[in-house]
């Protein structure tokens, strides 16, 4: 189907890296992008999306430090079918093991742990809390 990102400066590029033609239109709030294209993608304005992309969902792609004040933008409009793109979490020159990315997570552990006389007995996550008191 596709989605659409919010956001065309630098974290929108490393989406687009990773996305591509999944991605059928760009929303920004600079008015003076709206109305041009993003590698042949049009930026459009909230509204817009509003009007001709509502059943797309969202992956906000903007830095770190303004990522709550779109998602209040969107709840605002009542827009609740947006994520974060996990491009505005990475870090420069940080590695990160391609094997073990979330999408990848399960098929790793098949591979290490999955071998005759040995028993998977869970794979997940947990928070946990230790209290100090």
């Amino acid at each position: 189907m596709g989605v659409v990102i919010f956001g065309s400066g630098y974290i929108g590029e490393k989406v687009y890296k990773r996305l591509g033609d999944k991605i059928k239109a760009v929303i920004d709030n600079d008015k003076k992008k709206v109305g041009q294209k993003f590698h042949d993608i049009p930026i459009i304005s909230l509204a817009n999306y509003k009007e001709k992309y509502c059943d797309l969902d969202i992956i906000i792609a903007v830095g770190a430090g303004v990522v709550e004040q779109i998602s209040h933008q969107l709840d605002m409009e009542n827009i609740n079918n947006y994520s974060i793109a996990v491009e505005v979490y990475e870090h420069e020159g940080i590695y990160t093991d391609q094997d073990i990315e979330h999408d990848n997570w399960s098929a790793y552990l098949k591979q290490l742990c999955d071998k005759p006389g040995y028993e998977v007995l869970e794979v997940g996550s947990r928070v946990v809390t230790e209290s100090l008191i």
